[in-house]
């Protein structure tokens, strides 16, 4: 029996009631981690954990926004599915003039994004499907607000809110007088309409 030995890398172990070959030392070096190439696996795998959850989510989001596309009445809004270079794109395009398109991106591996209105977004979505569904469902009740703050009549940033009754989303482009931003004033608020 050999009990407290230490192992090449500085562990110690109690072996008691165990084999003392050399194939049951190499096991025990190898279960319990004190080789480095493991080490480096086990790390490998810690990425491909988190990369497997991100996925999960990924795919829950994307059946959550065709789910809400499927369901919506025929002819009330044009839908395109387009793969790109990034990913997979689903825009939203509603007939109805003055109303809000919307489109949401699936990037590969993991990323997800929300665009709206002229160059609006939110990206590296990391909310739940229940949320999506909410925003979607938002912009087609036309709860969506533009703003135009300007600085001595010149834009100095456009904002875009999506709302139900809360804050849903938000986007913010910026341009360089927003450094002076303490003197901005609102030159102008849009709404849209809704879809129905």
């Amino acid at each position: 029996m050999n009990r407290g030995n230490t192992l090449r890398w500085g562990w110690s172990y109690n072996y008691e009631n165990q084999e003392t070959s050399s194939a049951g030392m190499a096991e025990r070096r190898l279960i319990r981690g004190t080789r480095p190439e493991l080490r480096n696996q086990r790390a490998g795998l810690a990425e491909a954990a988190v990369e497997y959850v991100a996925m999960t989510r990924r795919i829950s989001l994307e059946h959550a926004a065709r789910g809400w596309i499927a369901a919506l009445p025929p002819g009330l809004a044009a839908v395109a599915d387009e793969e790109t270079e990034a990913g997979l794109l689903l825009s939203v395009r509603p007939a109805k003039a003055g109303a809000m398109a919307v489109a949401v991106g699936f990037g590969q591996p993991e990323t997800v994004a929300l665009y709206w209105g002229t160059g609006f977004r939110v990206e590296e979505l990391t909310k739940d499907p229940d949320w999506l569904v909410r925003v979607l469902q938002a912009v087609r009740s036309g709860r969506v607000a533009d703003e135009v703050w300007t600085v001595w009549g010149r834009v100095a940033s456009m904002v875009s809110v999506i709302e139900d009754e809360e804050l849903l989303a938000s986007s913010r482009i910026v341009k360089p007088l927003w450094l002076l931003r303490l003197l901005a004033q609102r030159a102008s608020r849009r709404t849209y309409l809704p879809w129905d």
